[in-house]
């Protein structure tokens, strides 16, 4: 089978026996990407860092809208730009917009969320982003830069209605845990599952630290089965429909990161 990639995690608030352990399980449920998500300058450098060190383990760096000050700077987008730059840096996350717990008002978030996007231009990564009750212009913003077609709308638990205004400009979604739940509440969000094309899902976990939940990226295994389920495949195939869709938008950071895979594995296979 096609490795799985959960395409969305935040482990660099983990130390490091915890992430190894984690990748491990997620290795051996099949997941053999998992993407590390900055939400500040110090948790990117330090996803960056992780990614460096763990064969299975890939960075995005951003600056997430609910630890927005206000007053970032030249210096501290140079200083992401930077970051961009590294070899298993795959995508420009978390970014976004959010009208619910951020500090910062929104006209300061869409600002800074535009300077963001032209950074994922210049670095020619994808954009795996966060939108909670910002209206349209998350997605506005995103056309506006012509980044619509290599963006992810992150931990997408909506209806047909909302989606469809993204899938119309190209945007993918990615589906989480919420898609394996009974509650009839996510009826809508598996409706979206079994109907758009599959080549615009992919999956994540959102893995980060909290009391009482045990999210880990092992955990888009059961993602891709629900989602197997829901249109009648094998967990096989949606491996290999949600994996292509990754790699197509982190394009050539990830053909230089297959190829260094191979190097990896044999040198491993030769000591």
């Amino acid at each position: 089978m096609t490795p799985l990639v959960d395409c969305h995690s935040h482990l660099a608030p983990y130390d490091d026996d915890a992430v190894a352990a984690m990748l491990t399980r997620a290795a051996a449920a099949g997941v053999g990407w998992v993407v590390c998500a900055g939400v500040d300058l110090p948790s990117s450098e330090r996803a960056v860092a992780l990614a460096e060190r763990c064969p299975g383990l890939l960075a995005a760096v951003g600056l997430h809208p609910t630890h927005l000050r206000g007053d970032e700077g030249v210096a501290e987008l140079r200083a992401l730009a930077a970051l961009a730059q590294a070899p298993r840096v795959v995508a420009l996350s978390e970014v976004g917009l959010d009208g619910v717990e951020a500090r910062a008002p929104l006209a300061t978030q869409r600002h800074i969320f535009a300077e963001l996007l032209r950074l994922a231009a210049d670095a020619d990564l994808p954009v795996i982003y966060h939108d909670r009750a910002a209206g349209d212009d998350a997605l506005a913003l995103l056309v506006a830069e012509g980044l619509a077609e290599r963006a992810v709308r992150h931990y997408f638990v909506g209806g047909p209605a909302e989606a469809a205004p993204a899938l119309a400009a190209g945007v993918c979604l990615s589906l989480g845990k919420p898609l394996a739940k009974a509650d009839a509440a996510y009826d809508p969000l598996r409706e979206v599952a079994r109907c758009a094309r599959l080549d615009r899902l992919l999956l994540e976990t959102d893995t980060y630290p909290l009391p009482g939940r045990t999210t880990e990226p092992a955990d888009a295994r059961q993602v891709a089965g629900a989602l197997a389920a829901l249109r009648g495949l094998a967990v096989a195939d949606v491996a290999a429909a949600t994996t292509a869709t990754f790699a197509r938008l982190a394009g050539a950071r990830w053909t230089a990161l297959q190829s260094w895979r191979r190097r990896y594995r044999a040198m491993r296979l030769r000591s």
